[in-house]
């Protein structure tokens, strides 16, 4: 008797973005929607970094800290900057419940707010500069 060729058949597990992939959108509301969708993702890019190219020691900035449950918004003042291999780390200096000075090291891509940048470009432009930080023309 004749053996039959076996069919092989692939074991690889698909990707988390592989999994994670909607499907195509059907309808042109569900294309707006993937669409703005979107648009406010590359929002927070730029957003993210604008951040990233404009900060610096003793800028004011909100950042969330934390995980699940207990993420929180808080404000403080960069104490610094240091560059790893996992990113760029901001050390802010805060004052805790007690209303003792304290420092929260947080990822770059954690700080909501630079309020200090915000007024360095408001005074930018005000003074006829650009006020677009990752704009490089001259």
């Amino acid at each position: 008797m004749a053996k039959q060729p076996q069919i092989r058949r692939s074991r690889r597990k698909m990707s988390k973005t592989e999994a994670a992939a909607p499907l195509a959108p059907k309808t042109l509301a569900e294309k707006l929607a993937a669409a703005e969708a979107l648009v406010e993702k590359y929002k927070r890019e730029i957003a993210l970094e604008t951040i990233k190219n404009d900060i610096a020691d003793k800028d004011d900035v909100d950042f969330s800290f934390g995980r699940g449950d207990s993420k929180r918004t808080m404000t403080g003042t960069v104490a610094g900057l240091a560059d790893t291999d996992q990113g760029k780390i901001v050390a802010v200096s805060i004052t805790d419940d007690a209303g003792l000075p304290e420092i929260k090291r947080v990822n770059i891509r954690d700080i909501l707010v630079n309020r200090t940048a915000d007024e360095r470009r408001a005074a930018a432009v005000k003074d006829g500069g650009d006020a677009d930080p990752l704009n490089t023309a001259e």
